[in-house]
């Protein structure tokens, strides 16, 4: 059994107040990032015609959906997936495969494994569908049948960067790092450029306190990705904990340009200005984090705290309320996955005053 190594308490942003919060950190989106488009095999039955060759979909609906996914947009696949049902395409498991990451994506587990299982049982031979049985196992929590899925995936397709990289991702979600980090330097063995195996190489050694070694990874994915807003945040956060406050804000920021979207980076942002005593500036960003995320628990604590500073009482205790509402709910959630593997175990305060 893989024992769990207990969490970071790195002492800011996200990793010290308890983040179980669905759907963010590097968290879906950098899994879903973090795993580029497979070239789509050849193998197994013939395509009908609204597929053409390399598996790009002909059906503009399709299309859309496809993007909606790798968009990580949950609202645009909800509605482009109600706008392919009822299409006699149940059959294909291209579509079944694509409707599975969408499902995952909406946080309907058993309906995107059922669709997968459908693909899989129409073409077992195909690795792609079974790294996705992989990645929703794994975005659900369930590691052990993540890891059986990719050691399946393995043997359709050996030696594959891929299928290296997501073992080391599910070992680190277990907590065995060392076994996580093997995995992400044979990633790097097999492509060099696989620049997210660095990144999560960097990760570790932010755990495992070893700052100096995590600078170093973490500045050889920038250097390779330099418009990758995951990485400066993560950057930014290791700066912060090597107390460089300035160029931990410029990193941030610099990530809020990247992507402005990302509630995590927002939040982050808003506790670094809260620490310059920017209030107002901190309140912004704070209120702006859980506008995208509303179930940002997290987010709403820190809110009160700041309104709290500024004299807002009647909004610092809104926010409270907000954050227990918040609270009870994600615990109700499935945790997301890389986010809860670096959330520190502290219980949070049970008063933002």
């Amino acid at each position: 059994m893989v024992s769990t190594a207990p969490w970071l308490r790195f002492g800011w942003s996200l990793l010290v107040a308890v983040l179980s919060i669905t759907g963010s950190l590097v968290s879906r989106k950098i899994l879903a990032q973090s795993n580029p488009k497979e070239t789509i095999q050849t193998d197994g039955p013939e395509k009908p015609e609204m597929l053409v060759e390399g598996a790009q979909f002909a059906d503009p609906a399709l299309r859309r959906l496809e993007k909606c996914v790798e968009d990580n947009d949950r609202s645009c696949a909800e509605a482009a997936l109600r706008q392919v049902h009822d299409r006699g395409i149940e059959a294909n498991p291209d579509y079944l495969d694509l409707k599975a990451r969408a499902l995952s994506l909406l946080h309907q587990k058993d309906d995107a494994l059922k669709a997968v299982e459908h693909a899989l049982q129409l073409n077992p031979q195909k690795y792609r569908y079974r790294m996705t049985e992989g990645r929703i196992y794994q975005s659900f929590g369930d590691q052990k049948s993540a890891i059986r899925s990719f050691l399946l995936a393995d043997r359709l397709q050996p030696h594959s960067a891929e299928t290296l990289y997501s073992l080391g991702m599910s070992f680190f979600l277990l907590g065995a790092y060392e076994r996580a980090a093997k995995h992400f330097q044979q990633t790097l063995g097999l492509d060099p450029n696989y620049h997210r195996a660095a990144f999560m190489l960097g990760i570790i050694d932010m755990i495992q306190f070893r700052l100096a070694d995590a600078k170093v990874q973490l500045e050889k994915a920038i250097a390779a990705e330099p418009k990758n807003p995951f990485f400066h945040l993560y950057y930014g956060i290791l700066l912060k904990r090597l107390g460089d406050n300035s160029d931990a804000l410029r990193e941030v920021v610099t990530a809020k340009g990247l992507n402005p979207s990302y509630a995590l980076t927002r939040f982050n942002l808003g506790l670094l200005l809260r620490e310059k005593g920017e209030y107002q500036a901190a309140k912004l960003e704070l209120e702006e984090a859980v506008r995208l995320r509303p179930q940002f628990s997290a987010a709403y604590y820190q809110l009160g705290l700041v309104c709290h500073r500024l004299g807002m009482e009647a909004e610092s205790q809104n926010a409270y309320e907000e954050f227990e509402k918040a609270k009870a709910e994600e615990d109700r959630e499935s945790k997301d996955p890389l986010e809860s593997a670096v959330s520190g175990s502290e219980s949070q305060p049970t008063s933002p005053h």
